[in-house]
């Protein structure tokens, strides 16, 4: 469940930079948005059991180049902006939950994915309302071990009565050492957990369609809500924790407020 709230905070918390715009930067501003939500999504990714959570909401931004929310930490070292369009690149560190055997049944005797730290790049760019966007995330921990790029194109409204929405498609592809840690079953765990063996290896694991709209009634405050649904795709879709005791499709649907100043 950890992982499906910190992908729910970073769609909401994009919604207000949705076309992504570039500023001249002045470095003696600094905006915070706080807030609060409930998300309901699958406890294991993967899973076919939902469960309710809070979404907290945090983001620090500094003069639109030092981004600092719970997905993580971003750098905008280049941005670039030409009519119409905008591209913004840099280095990001980024987080990831893990997984506790205990979260699921189905999880049992498959042991824990540590929490991580991911440590990468992100490119975004933008053409009037039409954004794309690609982060390359690797381990540097002791979690997954493995490397993960997302790929998301979208496109979004933004009304002069407030309301904005976005809808977009997203795509993950994966390295055999992330795949492994997530949807493989070793010999080890195989004898404890009554799964037979598998060798999940490197490739694209999802596909993601994204729904958002947000509705601003002041400059400070802003309510929101996100729906997506995915399906596992390759070896992913092929784990027993998925195929057996799982689904390929994954919902995830969340409301909340926030407060920027």
């Amino acid at each position: 469940m950890q992982r499906f709230l910190l992908s729910a905070t970073a769609l909401i918390t994009g919604l207000s930079a949705f076309p992504m715009a570039s500023y001249a930067r002045d470095w003696s501003q600094v905006d915070f948005t706080l807030g609060i939500g409930a998300v309901y999504g699958p406890d294991y990714e993967g899973s076919d059991d939902y469960d309710f959570g809070p979404m907290p909401i945090i983001e620090v931004n500094w003069a639109d180049t030092v981004v600092l929310g719970l997905d993580g930490l971003r750098v905008n070292a280049i941005s670039v902006e030409n009519g119409d369009s905008a591209f913004t690149a840099g280095p990001m560190l980024g987080y990831d939950g893990g997984r506790d055997e205990g979260d699921n049944d189905a999880l049992r005797g498959l042991g824990d994915i540590d929490q991580t730290i991911e440590g990468g790049g992100f490119i975004d760019y933008s053409y009037g309302p039409w954004m794309a966007n690609l982060t390359v995330r690797t381990d540097l921990g002791d979690g997954h071990d493995g490397t993960i790029a997302e790929l998301s194109a979208g496109y979004g409204w933004h009304f002069e009565n407030g309301v904005n929405l976005s809808t977009g498609v997203a795509t993950s592809w994966a390295s055999e050492k992330y795949m492994q840690s997530y949807f493989g079953v070793d010999s080890g765990q195989a004898s404890r957990s009554g799964y037979q063996r598998y060798d999940a290896g490197a490739g694209f694991k999802d596909v993601t369609l994204n729904f958002n709209a947000s509705y601003s009634f002041d400059e400070n405050w802003n309510v929101f809500a996100i729906s997506s649904v995915g399906r596992l795709i390759g070896d992913a879709a092929d784990s027993p924790i998925v195929k057996d005791k799982g689904s390929e499709t994954q919902f995830v649907n969340g409301v909340g407020i926030s407060y920027s100043f």
